[in-house]
């Protein structure tokens, strides 16, 4: 009988440490996350909720780029930009809370503007990537929402990707998504930006007519 109540004590002792347990990780699981706080060139910003940036960069421009749970936060002084909307110019050194779509600048509720095109080329300014393929020199001006690289697929032919579009070479023409765009010759530099192309050809500028 002792034997029994011993085993029926240790069955308890078992089941409520296992119940303390379990409602201790429960307890955690529910915790709600706390704020990220960094400061970007003179302010302190704060995004509610958000645990902490996740990246941050700053350049010689004075362009200060900083990321928390999806919450991009640029800064080109004075300006302040949030994804991809204005918020300034705004006064230095005045703190910035982001509380879901709320934006407070210095304690007071900021109603953001869309950017401007030319904002938006200063945010996310176009870059030259040079690389060879099938013999020829390509520059491609993308941007960072752009991928560009060499592209080898299990079944096919190795191409080059801009974005969604597909280049290659085939007999010394240039093909795009499988369509003929242009004939090539040695030492031809092809420019592509967007779905524009360009051959640059002994100082001069060829624009091809492109196919979708």
């Amino acid at each position: 009988m002792s034997r029994d109540r011993s085993f029926g004590r240790a069955s308890w002792a078992s089941c409520a440490l296992g119940l303390l347990v379990l409602l201790a990780g429960c307890g955690r699981a529910g915790q709600k996350r706390g704020d990220a706080r960094r400061r970007l060139g003179s302010h302190e910003v704060v995004v509610k909720g958000a645990g902490a940036f996740s990246a941050y960069s700053s350049n010689y421009t004075g362009r200060i780029y900083a990321y928390a749970d999806g919450v991009r936060v640029t800064l080109l002084p004075p300006r302040l930009f949030i994804n991809d909307r204005c918020y300034g110019p705004i006064n230095e050194g005045v703190p910035v809370v982001i509380d879901g779509s709320a934006v407070y600048v210095d304690g007071a509720l900021t109603e953001g503007r869309a950017i401007t095109a030319k904002e938006d080329q200063e945010l996310d300014p176009w870059q030259d990537h040079h690389t060879t393929f099938n013999g020829f020199a390509f520059v491609v001006r993308w941007r960072k929402d752009t991928i560009v690289g060499q592209v080898t697929p299990l079944r096919g032919r190795p191409y080059l990707a801009v974005g969604e579009e597909r280049y290659d070479v085939q007999n010394d023409t240039l093909m795009r998504n499988g369509n003929k765009v242009t004939p090539l010759r040695e030492g031809d530099v092809i420019h592509i930006q967007g779905t524009a192309v360009v051959i640059l050809r002994d100082g001069k500028r060829i624009m091809p007519q492109v196919s979708p």
